[in-house]
């Protein structure tokens, strides 16, 4: 409690090693160096969340128990692929980072380490099929027609009863998978090139979260990614409602090459508005939260003044006491049965001297004989008073019968 009350002389608490003073100058030069650090274990485990390539990426920072003469361990999430990161996701690939000692900056390396991110940006791996994701490809004004059309053949569930009876109904042309998007990136999509064969017109790319009216989702700083998880709502029944199987080729075309239509359809739809519905419920929530947190302030202010005026006081009174006690150890000094002891020997000796002395003057006739007679009645019998008492304590002392 030292901390609270402004120390004290002594205290219990064991010496800061020189160990642990290193330790503490390496976390202060990773949190100067890098503002947006954020602890999540106290002085053991750190985490620093940074963009690269459009892709939000977190530095997970250990610090081991005899740090920093054993290097930190720094791991990213999440999985991705790099020069400087090994499969299990740890940071190998860093010189500074292989070769830290004592007297290396843990804030310069963290720093290193960031830059390399940002400037060769990593490939994020899927989570579902592993690979890692690479750009969708644009094709120029001379590009080619997509590869030709694989036959497609609607589920079960998304088949309908047709009128007219049994008819050939063309198949849906099926598109190159790609890997999936994180949410909040944008999707870039062309469709084939105006001078490919069928002459068909090449639409704009299109802004998923600019059409959707939605920012973009970046987690939240000192959370670590894999908490930070939304399970949208099915959207099987988002192809029920759009009736493929009833469209003929030119309308599965027309809706193939035009993204914005399919896009309008997307936005419109139940699961996309019940997805921005929970969004701004949870910025509702958040901001519920703040307020209240806020509302708190003047309690709180008024606490923390009580206390200091508490700690005031309890300064004082521990001045005051300080001084007593100086006062009280002063008095029992100067009242220990030694020290009055030796007071009694010296105040009989000058006794003695003067009773000599003024008996020496009387002989000399310096002093008349009343005034003699008089002085040196006094003299003597202060003296064998002092000698009295002198001899009696010390013969208590001797006997131990004073406890002090």
């Amino acid at each position: 409690m030292s901390w609270l009350f402004g120390g004290s002389p002594k205290s219990n608490l064991p010496p800061i090693t020189p160990l642990q003073e290193q330790r503490s100058k390496q976390i202060h030069s990773l949190r100067t160096l890098n503002p947006s650090i954020v602890e999540l274990k106290r002085d053991e485990q750190y985490r620093l969340t940074l963009s690269a390539g459009g892709n939000n990426i977190a530095l997970i920072i250990s610090l081991p128990p005899q740090f920093p003469q054993d290097k930190p361990l720094v791991k990213v999430s999440p999985a991705l692929n790099h020069p400087w990161v090994s499969k299990s996701l740890q940071v190998t690939g860093c010189a500074s980072l292989n070769n830290f000692g004592v007297h290396s900056d843990l804030g310069r390396v963290i720093q290193s380490i960031a830059q390399e991110l940002r400037h060769n940006p990593p490939l994020l791996i899927s989570s579902t099929t592993g690979a890692a994701a690479e750009p969708v490809q644009q094709p120029g004004a001379g590009a080619q027609p997509p590869p030709s059309y694989q036959p497609y053949s609607t589920p079960a569930s998304m088949q309908l009863p047709r009128q007219g009876g049994p008819q050939h109904r063309p198949s849906l042309p099926q598109r190159s998978q790609q890997p999936p998007q994180q949410l909040g990136a944008t999707h870039n999509s062309i469709a084939p090139g105006a001078a490919a064969a069928g002459g068909h017109s090449q639409s704009a790319p299109v802004d998923v979260v600019k059409m959707l009216g939605v920012e973009p989702m970046v987690p939240p700083t000192g959370m670590v990614t894999s908490s930070v998880t939304y399970q949208p709502p099915p959207i099987t029944a988002l192809f029920d409602n759009l009736h493929l199987g009833n469209k003929s080729m030119q309308e599965l075309q027309e809706l193939y090459e035009n993204e914005a239509k399919v896009m309008d359809i997307v936005k419109e739809s139940a699961q996309v508005k019940q997805m921005l519905h929970d969004r701004t419920k949870l910025y509702d929530d958040c901001e519920q939260l703040s307020g209240t947190n806020l509302s708190y302030k003047p309690v709180i202010e008024k606490k923390k003044d009580e206390l200091l005026q508490k700690v005031q006081d309890r300064n004082d009174m521990k001045n005051k006491f300080d001084f007593n006690s100086l006062q009280q150890q002063s008095n029992s000094e100067r009242f220990l049965p030694e020290n009055i002891l030796d007071n009694l020997r010296v105040s009989a000796a000058e006794a003695e001297h003067d009773s000599e002395k003024l008996a020496d003057n009387f002989l000399e006739g310096k002093v008349p004989i009343d005034d003699f007679l008089k002085q040196y009645t006094d003299l003597r019998k202060t003296l064998h008073l002092k000698k009295a008492k002198e001899e009696k304590l010390d013969h208590m002392i001797q006997k131990n019968a004073i406890r002090y």
